[in-house]
C-alpha cells in the first residue's frame, strides 16, 4: 500500500507536471461556459492536487530536515489551512457587480494579505527545507532564492525540483 505522504516523491517531472495540470489542460480542451459546474470541478480537482503535493511534499522534507534546522511545523499547517480557507473562499465569493468599496471588502482584505503571506511561507518552507538538506546545513535565505523562485513559478520550476525532491527524499 502507498503512502499518501510518498505518493508524488516517485514521480518523474513530466508525470508530475501532467497531474498538477492535467485538469487546466482537459479545461482548456472542452469548451465551457464561465457557470458550468464542469469548471469549478476541475478547478477544484487542480487545487486539491496541488496543494496535496505542497503539503506532503513539505511534511517530508521537514522530517528529515529536522535534524539539520528548526522549522515551526505548527505555524506551517496554520498558514496551510489559511491558504485552504482563503482558496475556498476565492471559488465561493461572487464576482462583485460594482467597483464600490464596500464594507465586505474592507473585511477580506486583510485576510488576503495574510492568505499572500501564507503562500509565500509555505514556499519558503519547502525551499529552506530542500537546500537545507542537500547541503546537510541550516542555509541562509539568500541561497534558497533559485528555490524559493522555482516553488514560485512551479510550471517551469517542477523540471528542476521534483528530480532535487526526488534525489533527496530518496535516501
Amino acid at each position: 500500500m502507498v503512502n499518501k505522504l510518498t505518493m508524488y516523491s516517485n514521480l518523474k517531472s513530466w508525470q508530475l507536471f501532467l497531474l498538477l495540470f492535467l485538469s487546466g489542460i482537459v479545461e482548456g480542451l472542452i469548451p465551457l461556459t464561465d457557470n458550468d459546474f464542469m469548471h469549478l470541478v476541475l478547478q477544484c480537482c487542480a487545487v486539491i492536487i496541488y496543494m496535496h503535493w505542497v503539503y506532503s511534499t513539505a511534511k517530508q522534507l521537514n522530517n528529515r530536515a529536522s535534524s539539520i534546522i528548526k522549522l515551526s511545523w505548527r505555524f506551517f499547517k496554520v498558514n496551510y489551512v489559511c491558504t485552504l480557507i482563503w482558496i475556498f473562499f476565492i471559488f465561493i465569493l461572487p464576482e462583485p457587480k460594482n467597483n464600490v468599496f464596500d464594507t465586505f471588502g474592507s473585511l477580506i482584505i486583510p485576510f488576503h494579505l495574510y492568505a499572500s503571506f501564507c503562500v509565500f511561507y509555505m514556499l519558503w518552507f519547502m525551499s529552506k527545507s530542500l537546500t537545507s538538506l542537500e547541503a546537510n546545513k541550516e542555509t541562509a535565505n539568500k541561497e534558497i532564492l533559485i528555490t524559493l523562485f522555482l516553488f514560485g513559478f512551479l510550471p517551469i520550476g517542477i523540471w528542476w525540483l521534483q528530480p532535487r525532491i526526488r534525489v533527496i527524499l530518496a535516501v
